[in-house]
């Protein structure tokens, strides 16, 4: 599997256009979500995602519904920051 790991911070024509050619050239995208605020950037990938590839959402136990539950193709919780390799390990193995 390829990851994405470094998107730009700032949203421009350019970072754009260079996370969907990433995103496009990906297995899937890991979307790692630990408090309820969502960027707009973040809200874009996901949307450009959902029709190209699959969705793994792994999400702090506690947050609200953000919504992304229903964009993603499999999800997975977790409370404790020591245990975050292991449930995404279980979330793109299943």
């Amino acid at each position: 599997m390829k990851y994405i790991t470094d998107f730009d911070r700032d949203v421009t024509d350019h970072s754009l256009r260079r996370a969907y050619q990433k995103i496009s050239d990906s297995d899937g995208l890991l979307v790692f979500v630990d408090d309820d605020i969502k960027s707009e950037g973040m809200l874009v990938e996901i949307g450009f995602a959902y029709k190209k590839v699959p969705i793994y959402l792994c999400k702090k136990e506690g947050l609200g519904n953000n919504r992304f539950e229903d964009l993603a193709s499999s999800t997975a919780f977790w409370n404790d920051e020591g245990c975050i390799s292991e449930v995404v390990g279980q979330l793109i193995k299943d």
